[in-house]
């Protein structure tokens, strides 16, 4: 976070002795074991059945890559309104593909039909300078219409092919049982389905756990796993090649782009051909996959609840995955098991409660921890491993950790946000001083915990020895 969001939480309850991982796979067993408590409740067995949950996944992947789509877009700068009609080409030239050709040269097809709006939008945006918003408004319009053009010219007069639909492919794409965890065929023996096995127990969390498994790994779509592969692929070309950095600081700052030598408008282009890429294989998904033809209409807005999904997920791949799994979840229990609804509503009221009483808990003892507490302020650039120790050994500490960063790109800041550290961006148009970077450090410290008694000041490539916090705090107080 950055210092505008000074007001926000950071992680200085019990909490902070856990990482990040730790403590999103605490929240997920949370969560699970309250959605089990309210099936056993209720009895709505279809709450976490492996029906619902491949339904789900099947209903996630088409959101998922338009709001990846929306991602791509956003880190280089530009608005991407244009992702429902990017879909739209995609799921008329997967389904032309799959139909002439294979179900997979298809998904080539729609991914290239998806490009060709992107790289439309691009033109518009980048070298006419045409508003984003209006770009992506007219590519909306041009798809849906261009769509019952082509299908005029194609698809007309074929075997249950139309002017709205197109004729139906040969084949579809491969379903995949894994092995042992599902059932599937291992060199022509039929193996063991373990989740199935404890899905049916219906055991309290275990056959909630079975259930998700036997969704994620039985009846499994191969195009499924390559959209799903798109999540960690994003992750690591946008935070960890120089590629992902140049994009990055097309959107972030292209001025400074420009000074190192980052030529902005062919990021640019590269990023929003890329972007219409995705949304068009969600596109094909829905044409090949999801369906077996292209019918006009088929995206239903999809490419727009892509771009709410990044915006939910605060413009991370992670964050998309999960926001778009909420939706396909939703629309899985309503496509499953639409009586099962009201156990939803019953887990979502738990929800609130749980994460009411647990705040109060944890706002109590953060009182008494601050109450007689030491804060830190460290101060760094680039620090790189140095800042990570520097930080290891006070997170959990001590309630109050700020860290003030004065223009790291070695993911320095990603780190402190993952501890839990409040991470405070230093002004560079000002000359750099220690002592103005512990100034705003101490700032932002008082202003956000004022009953603090004590404060220790590091640099980032300093440790604080067990005992030392502990050791000034006793002779500061004799």
């Amino acid at each position: 976070m950055t210092a505008t969001d000074a007001g926000s939480v950071m992680t200085a309850d019990p909490a902070s002795r856990f990482s990040r991982p730790q403590r999103l796979a605490i929240q997920a067993l949370v969560l699970l074991s309250l959605l089990s408590l309210t099936r056993m409740w209720t009895g709505f067995d279809n709450l976490t059945s492996s029906g619902t949950i491949g339904a789900a996944l099947r209903l996630t992947v088409p959101i998922l890559l338009a709001g990846l789509a929306a991602l791509w877009s956003d880190r280089v700068g530009v608005v991407n309104i244009g992702i429902e009609g990017m879909m739209i080409l995609g799921t008329w030239f997967g389904a032309y593909g799959a139909w002439q050709f294979d179900p997979w040269i298809g998904l080539v097809f729609a991914i290239i039909g998806g490009m060709i709006g992107g790289l439309i939008h691009a033109i518009g945006t980048i070298r006419f300078g045409i508003d984003q918003v209006i770009s992506g408004v007219v590519i909306n319009l041009l798809a849906l219409s261009g769509g019952r053009f082509l299908s005029e010219l194609a698809f007309v007069g074929e075997v249950q092919g139309g002017i709205s639909q197109s004729p139906p492919q040969k084949r579809g794409i491969p379903i995949i049982d894994i092995p042992f965890l599902a059932g599937g065929e291992l060199f022509g023996w039929d193996t063991p389905d373990m989740f199935g096995w404890l899905e049916e127990r219906q055991w309290f969390l275990l056959g909630d756990l079975a259930g998700i498994g036997r969704g994620l790994t039985g009846g499994v779509s191969m195009a499924s796993l390559l959209a799903l592969a798109m999540v960690p692929l994003s992750a690591w070309v946008l935070w960890r090649t120089a590629f992902g950095l140049r994009m990055r600081s097309s959107g972030e700052n292209p001025w400074a782009g420009e000074s190192l030598g980052v030529n902005i408008n062919r990021v640019r282009y590269q990023a929003l051909v890329i972007s219409g890429g995705l949304a068009g294989l969600g596109g094909g998904f829905l044409s090949i996959v999801s369906s077996s033809f292209y019918r006009q209409g088929q995206t239903a807005g999809r490419g727009f609840i892509g771009l709410a999904t990044a915006i939910f997920g605060n413009w991370t791949p992670s964050g998309i995955l999960g926001g778009a799994a909420l939706f396909g979840y939703s629309e899985g229990i309503k496509l499953v098991a639409g009586g099962s609804l009201t156990g939803l509503f019953l887990f979502v009221a738990l929800i609130g409660l749980t994460v009411t009483l647990s705040s109060l808990v944890l706002r109590k003892q953060q009182r008494a921890l601050i109450a007689a507490a030491v804060g830190v302020v460290a101060i760094g650039r680039n620090e790189g491993e140095r800042l990570q120790r520097c930080l290891r050994a006070v997170v959990g500490r001590v309630p109050a950790v700020v860290y003030v960063d004065s223009g790291s790109t070695d993911g320095s800041v990603a780190f402190a946000e993952g501890l839990g550290v409040l991470v405070v961006d230093l002004d560079t148009s000002t000359p750099f001083t220690a002592a103005r970077a512990r100034n705003t450090g101490w700032e932002q410290l008082v202003a956000r915990w004022p009953a603090l008694r004590y404060v220790q000041f590091l640099d980032g490539d300093c440790e604080v020895v067990a005992g030392w916090l502990e050791a000034a705090r006793a002779r500061l107080e004799a």
